[in-house]
């Protein structure tokens, strides 16, 4: 053979050998699966009624498992900068300590915009933004045939009011922290029933649902969840939220926003990869002790308050209910009338909208008191240091981004004491106020007016609510589907009280479950509990929402009354 193809052959047969010994470990490095993260300071938690469901590199995630052990729904989020709250599968609210950022959705256009409520003031973001339309699993609930389980609603029911007003506040953000005297303190965040309630499961060492639990089943359902709550935090463009925020806030939005395109997303995606190999925490067998509820308001520093001092027992094995209030510093447009004596009082009204007209009444009566209405920390309106001998009503323009007015009571300006003074901001617009289980029109409860014929959906709305993995079976067991169509007309007819509602719904499943074979009415009847616990402890929030779509108050009319009493004054 030639020489040369042979010294030809050898230079190939080497680069071959030497291109095969380094691309070979190469490929093969390549083809190796991922490397496992870190996960000894992550947890789940597998305690049905823990709602804390996992806590990975400092993010928790809190949600309602079912029986089987499906993880349903995840309501809320918590990091070291804020909390994230979810509800209907939107993001509704992110709060820190004293900054708040409020989404408005609208339901006709699908489009919502950002209010910004820090203890300065509010605005509105000048943009609106496409609502994220995601699908979240549904996971399917088998109810247990024997039923020997405990009572699905247990645990803490807060019913939440302003001292002032006397009306629900219905987006605060709360937090419990208890302790356990076998894990130490712990923390959770409750869940917005709406309606101004506000619920939390406890932890039991209850095993009676042990045998229907499947860890399995919670693997594979948080990392589902998790997959689809990283699709809903990708669809808000937080980087032009930020964008368009005043100067003084975007630190603030910055960390947000690099909360949920890096932290959050980084821990959901080990909970949507790793789930099964994320340890479980242990379960406790000890109950908790030392309540103390954190009440987050908007634009407001944080209210915490001992509930060993409302000498209520709470036993995480029953539902307790607590009603709490609190002094808000920030009133609401249509709120009843704000009034005081001889303390300086100086609140914000938050208005949320903008651009509008708004109608100020206000009453000195005989000795001088001075009221001064600041926007954008600009004077625009003052009573001077008099006493009106009478109401008083000026109009007011909201002509910037700004969502709220300053108002600023000096009473006894003239040195005088024992004075009194009141007044209110009268908007024309959301007019319906609905407090004690009733909706009525502005502060003088006046009757709505039936615009819209209620709507109808069965036995749970399918749209995320926390208890209809729950009703949803029992209703399709019982064929109580009719039954529950009249309680949602009943919700949705004006002027009709929500307890009216419920005890003619729980009446009339009881008259149902009479019709059973006699072997079954006791299972029947005790189900049909369960369905009215369940409307008791979270109708609240469905039942307003229904009065808003279905009722109206003309703001017309009551602007046409204030009108009439405007010219009385000044005839």
């Amino acid at each position: 053979m030639n020489k040369r193809i042979l010294i030809g052959i050898a230079v190939f047969g080497t680069a071959l050998i030497i291109t095969l010994a380094i691309a070979l470990p190469l490929g093969l490095r390549r083809k190796s699966p991922p490397k496992t993260p870190d996960l000894s300071s992550s947890s789940i938690n597998a305690d049905i009624k823990d709602p804390k469901i996992m806590e990975i590199n400092g993010v928790s995630v809190f949600g309602v498992k079912d029986f089987s052990g499906n993880l349903q729904l995840i309501y809320a989020i918590e990091t070291d900068t804020a909390i994230y709250t979810i509800n209907r599968y939107r993001i509704t609210q992110i709060r820190s300590n004293n900054i708040t950022l409020l989404f408005n959705y609208n339901r006709t256009s699908e489009q919502y915009t950002v209010n910004i409520v820090s203890e300065n003031g509010s605005y509105e973001i000048p943009a609106y933004y496409q609502s994220p339309a995601v699908s979240f699993p549904l996971p399917e609930f088998q109810l247990p045939r024997d039923r020997n389980i405990s009572e699905p609603f247990t645990g803490i029911a807060i019913d939440l009011t302003d001292s002032f007003s006397e009306r629900y506040i219905v987006d605060a953000t709360l937090q419990m922290n208890y302790r356990d005297e076998q894990l130490g303190n712990k923390s959770a965040v409750l869940l917005n029933v709406g309606g101004g309630r506000y619920y939390l499961m406890l932890p039991t060492n209850d095993t009676s649902m042990d045998d229907y639990f499947q860890v399995r089943n919670l693997y594979e359902t948080v990392s589902q969840q998790s997959n689809a709550l990283k699709e809903l935090i990708r669809a808000y463009p937080m980087s032009d939220i930020c964008s368009n925020s005043e100067e003084q806030l975007k630190i603030f939005c910055s960390l947000i926003d690099k909360d949920m395109t890096t932290n959050i997303m980084d821990a959901l995606s080990v909970a949507s990869s790793y789930a099964s190999k994320i340890p479980l925490e242990p379960k406790s067998t000890s109950n908790p002790i030392n309540f103390e509820a954190v009440i987050l308001l908007a634009g407001e520093e944080p209210v915490k308050l001992p509930l060993q001092n409302t000498k209520i027992l709470i036993i995480p094995q029953d539902l307790t209910f607590i009603s709490l209030e609190v002094a808000s510093k920030r009133a609401k447009c249509n709120d009843i009338t704000i009034a005081g004596s001889n303390t300086p009082d100086d609140r914000t009204v938050d208005i949320g909208k903008t651009h509008i007209s708004l109608k100020f009444h206000y009453e000195t009566y005989t000795i001088p008191d001075q009221i001064d209405v600041y926007y954008k920390n600009k004077q625009i309106f003052t009573s001077g240091c008099a006493g009106t001998e009478g109401e008083r009503i000026t109009s007011i323009a909201l002509t910037d981004s700004e969502t709220s007015l300053r108002v600023k009571v000096t009473p006894n300006c003239a040195g005088t004491s024992s004075t009194g003074w009141n007044y209110r901001v009268e908007c024309p617009f959301d007019n319906m106020i609905c407090k004690s289980g009733t909706c009525s029109c502005d502060s003088k409860m006046k009757p709505s007016e039936q615009i819209n014929p209620p709507t109808v959906n069965g036995c749970g709305s399918g749209d995320g609510f926390f208890t209809n993995f729950f009703v949803s079976p029992i209703g399709k067991l019982w064929n109580f589907t009719t039954i529950c169509d009249v309680h949602d007309r009943c919700y949705g007819t004006c002027n009709t009280p929500k307890s009216v509602c419920d005890k003619t719904f729980f009446n009339q499943m009881l008259l149902s479950c009479d019709t059973r074979p006699i072997g079954i009415q006791a299972l029947c009847a005790a189900d049909a509990f369960l369905f009215y616990a369940g409307v008791l402890l979270g109708g609240t929030g469905p039942f307003f929402d229904a009065q808003g779509e279905s009722c109206w108050c003309d703001p017309n009319i009551i602007l046409l009354s204030s009108i009439k009493k405007e010219n009385d004054l000044y005839a």
